[in-house]
């Protein structure tokens, strides 16, 4: 088994993956991160469907769980650009639950889908300069975009949904 090591300069963060794995557009950082990204596309269509959009991106995604400071369950930054690929950092906030960390990534993937789309975001200003464009400022340096909080209702629904229908075939 081949195993592969990047450093993405500047941010400290080492990843490290299989090689077959290497031509993956989502990546996890670690294996807990790759085990969220693996159960998420398992239990919602919505975040299977985000992560095969992105496969057909040029953005390479690294997906982080970590311990994170303050409410959110989850951030979006733009790491780098080169002339064919950009790269960004999704983080998940470690400490919540399961379904809840499953429903931030899919927000957060839903993010990394808005910036696909936008081929002219280069830089993090470049993105600000979207979020504010299609969302709103939310905090200081915090913005929202309506599409990642339909996203993130309909991925609660769909486990909500999935729940229940495991209970009613157990009884």
């Amino acid at each position: 088994m081949t195993v592969a090591a990047a450093v993405l300069v500047g941010t400290g963060l080492v990843v490290t993956a299989h090689a077959e794995d290497i031509k993956r557009r989502v990546r996890g950082a670690d294996a807990k991160s790759e085990a969220l990204i693996r159960s998420a596309g398992r239990a919602s269509p919505t975040v299977a469907d985000l992560l095969g959009a992105l496969e057909r991106s040029d953005l390479v995604v690294i997906v982080q769980v970590m311990l994170m400071d303050g409410a959110l369950g989850g951030d979006t930054r733009l790491l780098a650009a080169t002339d064919s690929c950009r790269y960004l950092l999704l983080r998940v906030h470690s400490a919540r639950s399961p379904e809840a960390q499953i429903e931030s990534l899919g927000h957060e993937l839903q993010h990394a889908l808005e910036v696909a789309g936008a081929p002219d975001v280069r830089d993090q200003a470049g993105f600000v300069r979207l979020l504010e464009r299609i969302g709103r400022k939310t905090g200081r340096g915090t913005f929202e975009t309506d599409a990642a909080v339909r996203v993130s209702r309909r991925i609660h629904d769909e486990i909500a949904a999935s729940d229940r229908k495991l209970l009613i075939a157990n009884h």
